[in-house]
């Protein structure tokens, strides 16, 4: 196990798949129930950062339901109580996917857990788990506090292997909220020293900056964490954040000086295609909006209509407020509604 938890950190998902199920063979050979949780945690924890969000949620909700009761505190995987960890990365899952309120719902368990505890390690996973549930929503009043929490517990515990998911959180929120210079310098912390926080989900930290460059007005550096972004994540098979990547690129390019329309289309269509696969509707939603301003850019109504109706849709359903203000704002008034003569 340890060897799989190594090589999750060096992003090299197949080899921990190899080794999972090599030692899910054992441990089923030995009838060990101990065993058989702990190895579905770390191949629920490999689908998540592969992308595979259906299957990891499935894989970490039957792991979160054998560590009830007593089971809860017995034992850690890395720093965290696995108990936690398992919540905490099923509500990463469930996130994506866009069913926010299983997702709190599950954060909100391993809060507990990890309060009751009072476990310094777990309590980061549990206050970035809720921050990040919050973040990928669009609620970010709600989200910076409880990421703000977590990277103060991670600079007075010392706990340097979770302080670049979580640093990098709250840097991206801090941008999407106006504060463009603390949000960039905290993800330039966070991304520093690979060395001792891994690769794994890397690129999509990277996809943070580079939005954050291209709100900055920096365009050109945008690109190039992007490109390296995009690599990354294809030499780790991370396609849940690599689709993130793509839909960076397509933003990017639809930002070009003039527009590289075919580029930013291109982009755009890639990724809502993967996130379609992957069943990520906060991401596919992002992308009916990038596609809805593009079309409108170049007169093409009825394509902007299309788009820009199926994100609004898409966001109400997902009570994605932040976002479906903005959609809202670029379809303009509602049909049968009249401004008044001034």
């Amino acid at each position: 196990m340890t060897l799989a938890a190594r090589a999750w950190m060096r992003g090299d998902s197949d080899r921990v798949l190899e080794l999972g199920q090599r030692a899910q063979a054992i441990a089923v050979h030995l009838d060990d129930v101990a065993l058989q949780t702990l190895v579905n945690y770390l191949l629920g924890r490999n689908a998540q950062s592969r992308g595979d969000y259906s299957e990891g949620a499935e894989i970490l909700s039957r792991v979160a339901e054998k560590l009830q009761g007593g089971r809860r505190y017995e034992w850690l995987t890395g720093v965290s109580l696995a108990s936690v960890g398992s919540r905490a990365r099923l509500a990463w899952c469930l996130a994506e996917l866009g069913k926010f309120a299983e997702a709190k719902a599950r954060g909100e368990e391993g809060f507990r857990i990890a309060h009751e505890a009072d476990h310094s390690s777990s309590l980061i996973y549990a206050y970035r788990s809720l921050g990040f549930v919050s973040l990928r929503r669009g609620a970010i009043p709600e989200a910076i506090p409880l990421l703000e929490r977590a990277v103060e517990l991670c600079r007075v515990a010392g706990v340097r292997v979770l302080f670049d998911i979580t640093a990098a959180h709250l840097g991206y929120a801090y941008a999407l909220s106006g504060r463009l210079p603390e949000g960039m310098n905290l993800m330039e912390e966070a991304l520093a020293d690979p060395e001792a926080t891994g690769t794994i989900h890397r690129p999509l930290l990277l996809a943070y900056l580079g939005e954050a460059h291209l709100l900055a007005g920096r365009r050109d550096d945008a690109v190039a964490i992007a490109r390296g972004a995009l690599d990354l994540a294809h030499r780790q098979k991370e396609r849940g954040n690599g689709a993130w990547v793509l839909r960076l690129l397509g933003e990017i390019t639809a930002h070009a000086d003039p527009p590289d329309l075919e580029s930013a289309d291109r982009y755009y269509t890639q990724a809502l295609h993967r996130a379609n696969e992957l069943k990520m509707r906060p991401l596919a939603a992002h992308c009916h909006l990038g596609l809805g301003k593009l079309y409108r850019g170049i007169g093409d109504g009825v394509k902007a209509q299309e788009h820009l109706t199926t994100a609004a849709t898409m966001y109400r359903e997902m009570d994605m407020g932040f976002w479906l203000e903005k959609a809202e704002a670029e379809l303009g008034p509602p049909l049968g509604t009249h401004s008044k003569p001034g």
